[in-house]
């Protein structure tokens, strides 16, 4: 009886430590798939947190060229000047706060960012907050804007959450932005957009030779006599040849000539000299015996190209309607941008020309008037002292 009873404990004995090893190993395994659980749901969170903060760099990108468009088109219609741009964009990119709310364009805002991200990560499980700390806005360069923001980005998933502050840095390019300064100016007769080009040289003196008169026009290269003879429009061409001998009785139908030596005495602007330097169809300056390439100065002209400048106003400053750097928006000295005036475009649009003025824009649109040189063989093309180096315009100033 009683070896029976100690066989039944035992038996009952083994069972409860079986069940308890087995609930053991049951709680950890329990222990174990919550804490991978839990472990896939912050890697889920934190792989979340990258792609929103990826995708608020990109947001950037679209919204500040949206809001400096936005303030574009209401300074235009209006005719009036913004008092403070950064904190225009500021409260149009936090708050959706602008001057005219008919004016800020859609999706422009942190807050209808957020509606976004929502709709899009709310049917996995996520809610996204945003909260703006910090903005600044300034010229990274002429042409660029450098935005700097810092955001507070909470996320909440199942149970969790997580709260991480980030600084977002981005620059944005300013060129084919319309310029309002010159909409404003010219009462919205003219307009300007922001373009540069990197030039080797503006002014290139490729022939010093004997010679005399003034002229500008395409240079042709012809040495054939039939092509030359048959040559149509022969005054809108500055002809390149090596001689005269068989074309003495046409030469006077070119606007000008450069060759390397004459036969005979002639009458319109010409240089006599080495040719080789000379390029085709290329707008040539000829003066005083010298062959001038003006080709990327006419280029730069004609399409009111902007360079950088330490005197003139940064596209931010023109914003608020300056015509000189505040040094409120730069990073460097050299961030603001002068463009060139075409005066014949603001003649053709209906505006008064003030002929001898520099072309200089923030001169030209300004109260300032300083002593100003014409620019030989360009119509109306005048320059200030402080630009003849600039843009290498000593030598054909008269």
């Amino acid at each position: 009886m009683a070896k029976g009873l100690t066989f039944s404990f035992l038996i009952f004995l083994f069972a409860s430590i079986s069940f308890l090893i087995i609930f053991f190993f049951l709680g950890i395994q329990e222990i174990s798939i919550k804490k991978i659980s839990t472990e896939r749901d912050i890697e889920f969170i934190l792989n979340t947190l990258e792609f929103i903060k990826s995708d608020l760099l990109n947001f950037i990108e679209i919204s500040i060229p949206r809001i400096l468009n936005s303030i574009i088109s209401y300074e235009i219609e209006n005719g009036i000047f913004v008092n403070d741009v950064r904190n225009t964009i500021k409260n149009a990119f936090f708050y959706s706060i602008f001057l005219d709310e008919n004016y800020l364009i859609k999706n422009s805002s942190l807050i209808d960012y957020e509606k976004r991200i929502n709709s899009f990560l709310n049917k996995y499980g996520f809610n996204i907050s945003i909260f703006p700390i910090n903005f600044d806005v300034f010229h990274y360069t002429s042409f660029k804007i450098y935005v700097n923001t810092t955001l507070m980005i909470n996320i909440s998933y199942k149970n969790k959450f997580i709260s991480s502050i980030e600084k977002f840095e981005k620059n944005i390019s300013i060129i084919n932005f319309e310029d309002p300064f010159y909409i404003i100016n010219s009462n919205g007769l003219a307009t300007n957009f922001i373009k540069t080009k990197n030039f080797d040289f503006f002014v290139r003196k490729d022939v010093i030779g004997n010679g005399s008169g003034i002229a500008m026009a395409k240079t042709i290269i012809l040495f054939d006599k039939n092509s030359i003879l048959n040559l149509d429009n022969k005054q809108n061409y500055i002809l390149v040849t090596n001689n005269d001998s068989e074309i003495i009785n046409i030469i006077n139908q070119f606007a000008g000539i450069i060759l390397e030596k004459n036969s005979t005495i002639i009458n319109i602007p010409h240089v006599i000299g080495n040719i080789s330097n000379v390029l085709n169809n290329t707008y040539y300056l000829i003066k005083n015996g010298k062959a001038y390439n003006v080709e990327n100065l006419k280029y730069a002209l004609e399409n009111q190209l902007c360079f950088s400048s330490s005197e003139g106003a940064t596209f931010l400053d023109r914003l608020e309607g300056r015509n000189r750097n505040s040094n409120k928006y730069n990073l460097t000295v050299f961030d603001g941008i002068e463009c060139f005036v075409n005066k014949e475009y603001l003649a053709l649009s209906g505006l008064n020309v003030y002929t001898n003025k520099t072309n200089i824009d923030y001169i030209y649109f300004s109260f300032e008037n300083p002593k100003s040189y014409k620019v030989s063989g360009f119509k109306n093309f005048y320059i200030d002292e402080n630009h003849i180096l600039k843009y290498q315009l000593e030598e054909i100033i008269e």
